[in-house]
């Protein structure tokens, strides 16, 4: 189960940082460089990185989906920081689990290891998954050794060392075996049915991780079966376990001590929120992010403004700059001489540009380190340097160093080296704004062989867009073997959906404000329209043939979508209208903002008249679009209203359920044939092709029959509309 330190299992070549985007012209000739859906199913992840407290190592853990086993290989590295090099193995042979998130579900995305470094850089732990537990592990970088270090009742999470590394201090949620016993007595003479439940159907019993002592219990999770975090400590030497003191539990819990305290705390209003606060080395020098404006943003995700208090001086001093006004500050920390702050944002047009900027606030100066299209993630401040994770629009993630001098990136390691020698089409960058004036922008990913005097076939991929354009929010989208087939991608991002809650503090409200935004002012479909509308007039794509996709938020643009215009063709993981009219209870917090949206609750005459306009089951009369769904067996009770419905109604749709999947397809088997039959799907419809590998070998016969009768039923009117349908029937 565990490797030595020494033995390395990944080669490392040469990597290129942003893999240019190569004149489509000249794939012709290099169509074994082209992606393919399994090279991009079968991408290996970083999914957590730490740095040693010395700057020298970075450990990190890397996942790398089996399609074969239908199973995730998780394994641990370590890593020089030094360019381009070769990591060596600390653990391997581990397989991946799934994480339950704060509402005591499980929604497909995996666990997540956490790492942390030993104060003298010598030694790490990490917490791994293994025989259906979670345990801590310590890897001793000197003594070539990693051992198993925990071996609790409990899944462990949140290993911190004490200062001198002799110790580990960790949290633990519920037994192992007090969550059978729960599950087991309530089993046996049933689960009420209440709100928030405490059983949901198609995830089974809710149990929500741990919160710690005196946190508030959210809205959406039971107090009844709310539990507490429990402290651990263990000795390092001795793997000796026990629970930690009161004096220990407020060590754990503290606050980081670069906080603003001592006589400068009373200057700084309690009233102002502030992150990331960060505290210089050399003298007692604070800066942190906080609201911009107080009064007028309210609600708990503000624009935030760069702030510092530094010595000789009592007051804040607050960056009037425009570079330090941010929606989305990521990091922020001092230089080594405490006169400088250094932070990294998103920023730019619909905060679509990574950026880096150093300001002194005893003299009111800026300086752009970077600025970039690409993404840095998990970023560790060392010295003069940035370790982050990195992605570009045509590269998967890897680790680089940015020199906070003058900002050059280089490659530390890069677990996909073969995808430099993948050729990739063009990519540009759309700003638009929707139909209320909100900021939003897309990618546009240019088909492969594209040629100025032809238009092409677009589908559309929701409904974030950022670093490596792999398969939209969900990854079932495969954008760019989309672009190798001949379509131009559209991957779109939706206006910003924080905006509500900048400004209404009450959750409920600003869920009700946002649902609204979504479904009646019909704002990201508006965006969306608006950017074909452009390609159109640019003579890029073809308007009879294009396609649209979603997931979660963006399944309720594509039903929009379909409602106001047919499409060439359409892919979703659900349908969400009938969940929106009869799924949850008015006294839920999903039923009281819907209800709000809607002016009642679905059983008053107000409320069910209004849902049924944005219902596909009450609207199958303008439904024309040929229609796959691709849906998780948790979520097929949000589906089948539609499904029933549009089959009725004579409509060209068919839906495939998953096992064992949830709101994000977790299984790499199912994750390659979404990707495949949403290849297929689309060739078939809006190019008139056929695979000859198809995902079932009795696909196109349904198709053809499917299609034939579509075309049958469509009026004149909506051939001329979508002549692609029956031109090649």
């Amino acid at each position: 189960m565990v490797t030595r330190i020494g033995v390395t299992t990944v080669i490392v070549v040469s990597a290129i940082l942003a893999s240019p985007a190569f004149s489509a012209s000249n794939l012709g000739a290099h169509s074994e460089k082209l992606i393919s859906a399994h090279k991009l199913a079968t991408v290996r992840d970083i999914s957590s990185i730490a740095v040693a407290p010395n700057g020298n190592l970075i450990a990190f853990q890397l996942v790398e989906p089996n399609i074969e086993d239908n199973t995730y290989e998780v394994s641990w590295h370590v890593v020089s920081s030094q360019p381009n090099s070769t990591p060596i193995t600390i653990a391997d042979g581990f397989k991946a689990t799934l994480r339950t998130n704060y509402g005591g579900t499980l929604n497909g995305e995996l666990l997540i290891s956490d790492i942390v470094w030993a104060p003298d850089s010598k030694s790490l732990v990490f917490t791994a998954y293994e025989n259906g537990e979670v345990q801590l592990w310590l890897s001793e970088i000197d003594a070539y050794e990693t051992r198993k270090l925990t071996d609790n009742s409990a899944d462990v999470s949140k290993p911190k060392f004490s200062a001198d590394g002799s110790q580990l201090s960790f949290v633990t949620h519920r037994d192992r075996r007090a969550v059978d016993g729960i599950i087991e007595s309530e089993s046996r003479h049933g689960f009420l049915v209440q709100e928030p439940p405490i059983y949901d159907v198609s995830n089974g019993p809710r149990l929500p991780p741990c919160i710690r002592s005196g946190q508030q219990v959210g809205i959406d999770v039971n107090a009844k079966i709310a539990c507490t975090q429990r402290v651990w400590v263990v000795e390092t030497g001795s793997s000796i376990e026990r629970r930690a003191t009161e004096e220990e539990i407020d060590e754990y819990y503290a606050e980081s001590t670069s906080k603003a305290g001592g006589a400068l705390a009373p200057e700084i209003s309690p009233d102002i929120k502030r992150l990331m606060e960060a505290t210089s080395e050399s003298v007692d020098n604070h800066a942190w992010f906080q609201n911009a404006d107080p009064e007028k943003y309210r609600g708990y995700a503000p624009p935030y403004r760069v702030a510092a208090i530094i010595i000789g001086r009592n007051d804040v001093v607050e960056c009037s700059f425009a570079e330090c006004l941010t929606e989305r500050p990521e990091k922020l920390w001092w230089n080594k001489d405490g006169d400088m702050v250094s932070f990294l944002v998103r920023d730019g047009y619909h905060h679509t540009m990574t950026s880096i900027y150093s300001w002194s606030p005893r003299e009111n100066r800026i300086r752009e380190i970077l600025r970039t299209n690409d993404r840095l993630y998990d970023c560790e401040h060392r010295g003069e340097r940035l370790i982050c994770a990195h992605e570009s629009w045509t590269s998967p993630r890897q680790l680089v160093s940015v020199d906070l001098h003058n900002g050059e990136m280089k490659s530390i390691f890069d677990p996909n080296p073969t995808f430099d020698d993948l050729l990739f089409t063009k990519v540009e960058k759309i700003a638009e704004v929707d139909s209320l004036g909100n900021e939003t922008h897309a990618h546009l990913v240019y088909p492969h062989n594209y040629q100025i005097d032809q238009r092409y076939p677009l589908v559309i991929v929701q409904y974030r867009s950022s670093g490596f354009l792999r398969g939209g929010t969900g990854n079932e989208y495969p954008i760019h073997v989309l672009a190798r087939y001949g379509f131009a991608v559209l991957s779109s991002d939706t206006p910003d959906d924080e905006y509500y809650s900048k400004v209404e503090s009450d959750p409920i409200e600003a869920q009700a404000a946002y649902l609204r935004y979504l479904i009646v002012d019909r704002g990201p479909t508006t965006a969306i329209e608006r950017i074909v509308e452009r390609l159109d007039r640019r003579g890029i794509i073809d308007s009879s043939r294009v396609g649209i996709t979603g997931l979660s938020q963006g399944i309720i643009t594509l039903e929009s979508a379909l409602l106001a215009k047919d499409y060439g063709a359409a892919s979703a993981t659900y349908t969400l209208s009938p969940a929106i009219v009869f799924d949850q209870p008015e006294i839920s917090s999903w039923g009281k903002a819907m209800s709000i949206v809607f002016g009642g609750s679905p059983l008053s005459d107000v409320g069910a008249k209004e849902r049924q306009k944005y219902a596909l089951s009450e609207n199958t009369e303008r439904i024309n679009t040929p229609f796959l769904i691709q849906v998780a067996d948790s979520e097929h009770k949000y589906t089948v209203q539609n499904y029933n419905a549009l089959v009725e109604a004579r409509k060209p749709i068919e839906m495939w359920i998953f096992p064992d999947e949830y709101h994000v397809k977790w299984q790499p088997a199912h994750r390659l044939n979404v990707y495949r039959r949403n290849l297929q799907w689309f060739q078939f419809w809006l190019q008139g092709i056929e695979s000859d590998d198809p995902v079932d070998p009795e696909q196109y016969e349904r198709w053809h029959k499917m299609r034939d009768k579509h075309c049958a039923n469509m009026t004149e009117e909506d051939k001329k509309e979508l002549p692609v349908y029956c031109e090649v029937a």
